[in-house]
């Protein structure tokens, strides 16, 4: 039988509490998965104490970014390298995963510029593999950062007794890129925000409406404060609100800020949000009416799988009871009509 997969993503993300390390911190001799990544000095870094791939590179420059993989255990491994984008998930963290799509206003991925050479090798038991990367950066001066990940991750197969293929545990490293034209360029800019749409969706089977709010700026827009309402333009009662602290949201990517129903059904009806977006040095207020339709709440209520399960016997007991207290009131009634007639 297949194992229980346990899945479990140290990211390097590109935040003010990023590591000073290539690698995260370790709590015995061998790393987590067995394995662990290292990055290659470049002589492009801007900052040699950063703990990921700050570089300077000018346009049309050819360079190579390097790293080790470093298999601590006694079993060959096969590791898949992969480039990603970065982007912002739901919780205002900047994603590396390379699951989230890319916004059209991302003109320059990283993944069009940093190819691998190979997608996967293979690392002996108690050894380690250089692996390399080629950068081919764009011919016109852009402004601002790219910024991404190389991921790394332990796709090795073994069989079990009964001849049967499972994936081991899998750990994912993710080493962060930041590519700049100017070293002099700033990392962190709260430049501005914009409300793109709401949307009702089911997010892995939760209920939410989702405010887009993206940053159309080439810079990390870091350490914001979001929080919202959203009002039921009939009744002009607040029916959701949310607060978000120490949110970052990557360069020219949506913040997907969400309210989530829970177990409450979700009703159609025409609705308010408002808005706030603080960071330290800007403020941005928002104000948007949307509308969820018939159609869009009986579809997440009916496929949610957050909802209130009543169980049976509860239900019979419930009208037994109605039944009960119904027939009990309509013999007081008619003994006491019996009386005045009599």
């Amino acid at each position: 039988m297949k194992r229980l997969l346990l899945t479990v993503v140290i990211f390097f993300s590109l935040s003010l509490t990023i590591s000073n390390t290539t690698y995260a911190e370790e709590t015995s001799e061998e790393s987590a998965g067995g394995y662990t990544i290292e990055g290659i000095p470049n002589s492009h870094q801007i900052d040699p104490d950063s703990g990921y791939f700050d570089l300077y590179e000018v346009p049309g420059e050819k360079d190579h970014l390097k790293l080790k993989i470093l298999n601590q255990s006694n079993q060959e491994k096969e590791m898949s390298i992969k480039v990603t984008n970065g982007n912002t998930n739901s919780n205002g963290l900047i994603d590396y995963t390379g699951e989230l799509k890319d916004h059209p206003s991302l003109k320059i991925p990283l993944n069009s510029i940093l190819k691998t050479a190979d997608d996967t090798v293979i690392v002996k038991p108690n050894s380690e593999k250089e692996v390399t990367l080629n950068l081919t950066m764009p011919e016109n001066q852009f402004e601002g950062i790219i910024l991404g990940g190389i991921q790394v991750s332990d796709i090795t197969q073994s069989s079990n007794s009964s001849n049967t293929t499972s994936i081991n545990n899998k750990y994912v490293y993710t080493l962060g890129v930041v590519l700049k034209n100017d070293p002099k360029v700033e990392t962190f800019k709260n430049i501005s925000i914009v409300l793109e749409n709401i949307q009702s969706e089911l997010f892995y089977g939760k209920k939410v409406v989702q405010v887009n709010l993206l940053n159309e700026n080439p810079y990390i827009l870091g350490k914001a404060t979001v929080q919202g309402t959203i009002t039921d333009e009939k009744t002009k009662k607040i029916v959701q609100e949310q607060k978000n602290e120490n949110v970052s949201i990557a360069p020219n990517s949506i913040y997907p800020f969400q309210f989530d129903w829970k177990k409450e059904e979700i009703k159609p009806g025409n609705y308010l949000f408002r808005g706030v977006v603080k960071t330290k040095d800007n403020k941005w207020e928002f104000s948007k009416k949307f509308t969820i339709t018939r159609e869009q709440a009986g579809n997440m209520n009916k496929k949610t799988v957050f909802k209130i399960f009543i169980p049976y016997w509860v239900r019979f007991c419930s009208v037994f009871f109605l039944v009960l207290v119904l027939m009990t009131s309509s013999w007081i009634i008619y003994r006491g009509l019996r009386k005045e007639v009599s």
